[in-house]
């Protein structure tokens, strides 16, 4: 046993242990390093992506906080725009201001966005002229959105009466609000 130890050899012994060493270093530094600095670059374009995504984040529940706000405020203005034109209804309602109502749907259909614009002819016959302001003040109570094109015709008759003629469109939401 001891001639054993006499004929180890402590200097070989320490160059393996010392080649193992670099060879260990030598594969720290060629596959570890390359990966530490890939490692770093990739979590730095994760923390910019993080960073957008919540960015992007806030500004859609910004977004749908407005919206779900305007919903609340302007929920008559919405319905209006859902709901569709009934002509009979329409010439009822403005027989409250008018002797008589005529209402014809012209051809033309308008379509701007996401809105069907209708325009109708409407012929009618009034007593004073000032049925024809309550009228005007009475479509913002009627159910569906409606614009009086002007200029609007007013010839008298005879029996102190006055006929009108008026385009009036009809805007209607073409997709669901």
């Amino acid at each position: 046993m001891q001639k054993e130890l006499e004929e180890l050899n402590i200097v070989k012994i320490l160059l393996f242990v010392f080649l193992y060493l670099v060879i260990i270093v030598l594969f720290i530094i060629f596959y570890t390093v390359p990966e530490i600095k890939t490692y770093k670059t990739e979590h730095i374009r994760y923390k910019e992506n993080l960073k957008s995504y919540y960015s992007v984040l806030n500004k859609h529940e910004l977004l749908k906080n407005t919206l779900e706000s305007n919903k609340k405020t302007y929920k008559e203005l919405l319905t209006a725009f859902r709901t569709p034109f009934n002509q009979k209804d329409f010439i009822s309602f403005s027989k409250n201001y008018f002797k008589e109502v005529s209402v014809k749907k012209t051809k033309d259909i308008k379509k701007e966005d996401e809105f069907l614009i209708y325009r109708y002819k409407m012929n009618y016959i009034l007593k004073d002229i000032d049925s024809l302001y309550k009228f005007f003040d009475g479509l913002k109570n009627y159910p569906a959105i409606i614009k009086i094109d002007f200029p609007f015709i007013l010839e008298s008759s005879s029996d102190n009466m006055l006929k009108g003629k008026c385009i009036i469109e009809i805007h209607e939401s073409n997709i669901s609000i």
